[in-house]
């Protein structure tokens, strides 16, 4: 990877985004120790000190450099393991005290063999670095004293072993689900392109195609109309499914253009200009088509009334004729007409039908649409900081265990070891011990949001009773027992710096720093130089500045991940329908263009001889195969309908009733009706049911009039089912399972 990249080249994974987050986080710990390796230590002036000291410093800000931008490597750490030792080595020619890089050195040099280096080296390269400290600390210090300093790098190792790992787990976790997720989400968008594919051939087949040949099949329509139906319908069944938005439209034109074409006379009311979205419109326009086609057929009028009228910035249209009406509870399930091409229609953009109508009054029918706002919520929405880290990290309870409880336990090491010396009073320790108790408090409460007040509370109870410890010391009290209240509260910022926003936790440094600055005002803490205190100050911006580098690492980095999964998912969802769409669109066309299109074509180019009885025996016949294909998609082949042909000629009325909206009816349909039509007497009426079943469809089947051949016909071919037969009707039920 390199500096070019740009951020969305950088994560596009959430393991990349940990990745940036570890190593923006080194960077800063680095930055942080270089800091303290630039203060001389007058206590250790000699060459080969200052040199490696310098070194160190170079080195520091190199690492760091490298980490914010590019990925460290096995190098880094071998070097620092190299400049560790030799600084050590350094320390112990002259004599001299430890100064304050030594354990730096020794920190950095831990977390680049854990957390960059390969596992099964690190283990030995680290136990080299760490031995030679603790020898070189005891010719200095003493062993008491060397075993005692050794537990940073014991905390630094144990953190970076359980941390690093965890993080990058939780991205790689991240990333499968993302992945998985991507994949239900372009299934789930092919199965709803099949359906609604699926649902637009339905109402082509029904408004269009057997529309156009039933006005085919009527005698005293006007040849001219008769051919803009036929058109229209080739039209619709050719065109392929329209899955973009266009611009919205004025509604009014759109309805008035369709009038002549259905004809009816239609008598124009108010008509208010209303602007809608271009599906809201093609779905009113449809509906509206319908209504009129129904009013045409069933209510026994010639002319009609139509209203349009705004509704805030909805509308409200309103059909309606003096005809014969019905009762609208009476509506069967399997309609068509009504349920589906208008109140489904309607349904599906949020709009509303309401039906009145009485025998012998006449009925009159008002869609109404409003926008609900929530069409474009959301569309453009871009992941937040928030939203990119939980989607990285799923529980960021792990990694701040494995970061903090080992600092915890390594803080208390040099409390324990000191209980009994007079500087170290027992509520010092009981201090310590009420600040872990928070610290993991706020861990677990991190799964969930922390609040700002507990979270002020708790870091200005920790940074000025941090200081106030060290203020109650008595003067005599050793340096690095002196500062360690101080250093002891980096923990509970760097939780605090992950679950809350990153100022808040600058905010509480700053309240740290002014306390110690009065406290070096007053002389409560005496320093060789006034440099020393940099080593002091730093202890708990580490914490922060950590935290907060890593958590907004993450997040920013896991939210151009989410970004560009976004995207991808919602290319591949959009690649996936069309394709769905259309692969349906033209399967269906298959099952009636070898017949029904051509027919309707001829008509509209004249080789079809409107008038004449053979073509109205024709378009009769196909009007009853398209109904068919319209129940039962996709189930009959071209012997299966010569087989219905030639039994409805012969005077055997057959009726289909299924949902209209089933998408996959079970094949065996056409054996069983072939089954029951061929051989033998043929029955009078025939009615064929498709019912959906707790995983299955259930296939039921009605011969008029009973006969004990067709009913041994239909044992012998499906053992499965359940028959009945007596005088009047011959009954048959077969459970198909979905896997068949």
């Amino acid at each position: 990877m390199t500096a070019g990249d740009g951020p969305a080249a950088k994560a596009r994974t959430y393991r990349s985004a940990v990745e940036r987050g570890i190593q923006r986080a080194f960077a800063v710990m680095s930055v942080a120790f270089a800091l303290a390796a630039a203060v001389p230590d007058p206590r250790s002036c000699s060459p080969a000190v200052t040199a490696t000291n310098t070194v160190f410093f170079v080195f520091l800000l190199v690492v760091a450099t490298r980490a914010w931008r590019v990925r460290l490597g096995k190098a880094e750490g071998i070097i620092a393991a190299g400049i560790t030792v030799a600084g050590d080595l350094a320390r112990v020619v002259p004599a001299a005290e430890v100064p304050p890089a030594a354990s730096g050195a020794s920190i950095v040099t831990v977390v680049l063999l854990v957390g960059f280096h390969d596992r099964r080296c690190c283990l030995a390269l680290v136990s080299v670095v760490t031995l030679m400290s603790l020898q070189c600390d005891a010719v200095v210090d003493g062993v008491a004293a060397s075993i005692e300093g050794q537990w940073p790098h014991l905390a630094a190792y144990v953190t970076s072993y359980y941390l690093v790992p965890v993080l990058r787990l939780d991205g790689e976790r991240a990333d499968q689900a993302r992945e998985a997720l991507h994949r239900v989400h372009v299934k789930a968008a092919e199965a709803h392109a099949r359906r609604e594919a699926h649902r637009h051939f339905q109402r082509v087949l029904h408004d269009d195609i057997m529309s156009a040949l039933r006005a085919v099949a009527t005698m005293g329509l006007r040849r001219k109309d008769v051919r803009r139906a036929a058109a229209e319908a080739v039209w619709h069944a050719e065109s392929l499914p329209d899955d973009t938005v266009g611009a919205p439209v004025e509604l009014w034109p759109l309805l008035a253009a369709r009038w002549r074409s259905v004809g009816i006379h239609v008598l124009p009311g108010r008509s208010d200009r209303v602007v809608v979205p271009s599906a809201v419109a093609g779905a009113v326009v449809a509906a509206h088509r319908e209504l009129l086609r129904n009013v045409r057929r069933h209510a026994r009028v010639d002319q009609v009334v139509v209203d349009l009228r705004a509704d805030g910035a909805g509308f409200v249209l309103r059909v309606t004729d003096h005809g014969v009406g019905f009762r609208p509870n009476e509506i069967r399930g399997s309609s068509l007409g009504l349920r589906d091409s208008v109140l489904s229609r309607i349904g599906e953009v949020g709009g509303r039908v309401a039906v009145e109508s009485e025998p012998g009054v006449g009925t009159s029918v008002e869609l109404s649409w409003r926008p609900d706002g929530t069409s474009c919520v959301g569309a453009d929405q871009k992941p937040d900081r928030a939203r990119g880290f939980r989607a990285a990290v799923v529980d960021v309870r792990v990694p701040l265990y494995a970061a903090c409880l080992p600092y915890l336990l390594g803080a208390a090491v040099p409390l324990t070891g000191r209980l009994g010396a007079a500087q170290v009073t027992p509520w010092l320790a009981l201090w310590y011990a009420v600040f872990a108790v928070t610290v993991v408090a706020f861990i677990e409460r991190a799964r969930r949001p922390v609040g700002s007040c507990a979270a002020w509370a708790a870091a200005l109870w920790a940074m000025i009773s941090s200081v106030s410890a060290s203020l109650m010391l008595p003067a005599d009290t050793p340096g690095a027992l002196l500062s360690w209240p101080i250093g002891a509260v980096g923990p509970l910022l760097l939780v605090l710096a992950v679950v809350r926003p990153w100022w808040e936790g600058v905010c509480a440094v700053l309240v740290s720093q002014t306390a110690l600055g009065w406290a070096m005002a007053t002389g409560h803490f005496v320093l060789a130089q006034p440099l020393e205190v940099v080593p002091l100050a730093l202890a708990p911006v580490v914490g922060v500045v950590m935290g907060s580098t890593i958590s907004v690492a993450i997040a920013d980095h896991g939210r151009v991940a989410m970004g560009t999964d976004d995207e991808r998912t919602r290319v591949a969802t959009q690649a996936a329908g069309h394709d769905s769409r259309h692969a349906l669109h033209a399967s269906r066309l298959a099952g009636i263009g070898r017949v029904v299109l051509p027919f309707l074509a001829g008509v509209v180019d004249g080789r079809v001889a409107l008038g004449d009885r053979r073509t109205q025996w024709i378009a009769c016949e196909l009007e009853h195969s398209t109904h068919d294909e319209m129940h039962i998609p996709g189930v009959l082949d071209d012997d299966a309908r010569r087989v219905l042909n030639r039994a409805r000629r012969a005077g055997c009325v057959i009726t289909v009733q299924t949902d209209v909206d089933t998408l996959n009816p079970p094949a065996v349909v056409r054996e069983v009706l072939t089954t029951t039509l061929v051989g033998g007497e043929l029955p009078k009426e025939v009615v064929l049911s498709l019912y959906p079943c707790r995983g299955g469809t259930l296939v039921s089947l009605v011969r008029l009039p009973g006969s004990r051949a067709a009913m041994e016909r239909l044992r012998v071919a499906f053992p499965a089912a359940e028959l009945s037969n007596d005088t009047d009707a011959v009954e048959f039920e077969l459970f198909v399972p979905f896997s068949t």
